[in-house]
């Protein structure tokens, strides 16, 4: 490349990183002036309303004797309301600017370094996209590895050669049972050399896929970084082992399949579905045998629609019966209010009762006194 060339190249660049230095002290001097604003609004608040606050409707009460004055307070008002606003926006860009620029940065640096973005060209996918499977004594095949591009991927082979194999392992990596893949109902038959009735050359089976895990979409990238890798052990005995391994091959403590279903949630992988997963068998059967209800029926599965439809009428359901029961309270609530009132009354009545037994008791105290009293008077 000449240097003409370079400099044409480097000559974007250098403007890009102009108007982000431009952009970063604009946004720089208004934080920094947020103070000064605060202060020249607070002092023009001050002279509006008593106490300094923001004036209120007594304040600019217009007098009928008056000439106009009312409506120039009136419109002092509304600016001085317009300035508070604006002294409390200022505030807080302020507080956000006391954060420290150095630890902004570093952690800048740590998010840009734990979350790749995805990059096609670089061969870098999306969150969820296959990036690598890799199994050992796995059906037909007894080490088998391949990497996948982020775009359209296709794998060939004669029959018989694994390519159902590959896609197999996958489904059972990524959340889906035996049964689901449509070729056997335990996955221990899958272990290479199985035969019903007859010993096993191998006690195991393991089965590993590598998806990517980048951009906004990332599952806790903090602990995996761009890649997660999912391990399934498949024993003879019938046990199955899962296993979420990080970028660098590092298992992560306390795995278990309900780990594994967030990780699938979260990034909306359904490897059981027909419509994300469909078999050669199932293929061939929804093409060529399957009726009009059977690919009906297959199509609601794949949308979900049958399932939202399920969860609507749960919903109307637990909707009624949440209604009843409001209903129920409210008519509660209704005798405890007649109840509450009639016990009021009678709490005020006996109020009186006992106001009038402190009078009779007085009254009784009093009386021999008084007789004491008109004894001497008469004497």
């Amino acid at each position: 490349m000449s240097e003409n060339d370079k400099e044409e190249v480097a000559g974007p660049k250098r403007q890009h990183d102009s108007a982000s230095s431009a952009q970063t002290t604009v946004a720089t001097k208004r934080l920094r002036t947020s103070g000064r604003a605060s202060r020249l609004a607070a002092e023009v608040g001050d002279s509006f309303g008593p106490g300094g606050g923001s004036p209120t409707s007594t304040d600019t009460a217009v007098d009928d004797a008056g000439s106009g004055q009312g409506s120039i307070e009136q419109d002092h008002a509304a600016v001085g309301a317009e300035l508070v606003d604006q002294v409390r926006a200022a505030d807080v860009a302020a507080s956000l600017a006391q954060v420290d620029e150095a630890t902004q940065e570093q952690w800048e640096v740590r998010y840009t370094g734990l979350v790749t973005q995805p990059d096609a060209a670089s061969g870098i996918g999306s969150a969820g996209q296959l990036a690598r499977v890799h199994v050992v004594n796995f059906m037909c095949h007894e080490n088998f590895e391949a990497s996948f591009r982020p775009n359209m991927v296709l794998i060939s082979g004669v029959n018989g050669s694994g390519k159902s194999a590959v896609l197999q392992a996958i489904q059972l990596c990524l959340g889906a049972r035996a049964r689901d893949t449509g070729r056997s109902m335990s996955a221990k038959t899958m272990i290479r050399g199985y035969k019903e009735g007859a010993p096993c050359p191998f006690n195991s089976a393991t089965a590993s896929v590598t998806i990517w895990n980048t951009g906004i979409e990332a599952f806790k990238p903090q602990t995996f970084g761009r890649q997660i890798t999912v391990k399934k052990s498949f024993r003879i005995s019938g046990s199955n082992t899962v296993e979420l391994l990080d970028q660098d091959g590092r298992k992560v403590s306390k795995c278990t399949n309900k780990h594994l279903e967030q990780l699938l949630n979260h990034l909306g992988i359904e490897a059981k579905n027909k419509a994300v997963c469909m078999s050669q068998d199932t293929c061939r059967d929804f093409t060529a045998t399957s009726g009009p209800s059977m690919k009906y029926n297959v199509f609601m599965d794949a949308t979900h629609i049958a399932h939202t439809l399920v969860d609507l009428e749960s919903a109307e359901r637990k909707l009624e019966t949440s209604n009843e029961v409001w209903r129920t309270a409210q008519a509660e609530h209704r005798v405890l209010r007649k109840e509450l009132r009639a016990a009021q009354e009678k709490e005020a009545a006996l109020q009186g009762v006992v106001l009038l037994q402190h009078l009779q008791a007085a009254l009784d105290r009093a009386t021999p006194w008084a007789a004491v009293s008109n004894a001497q008077e008469e004497a």
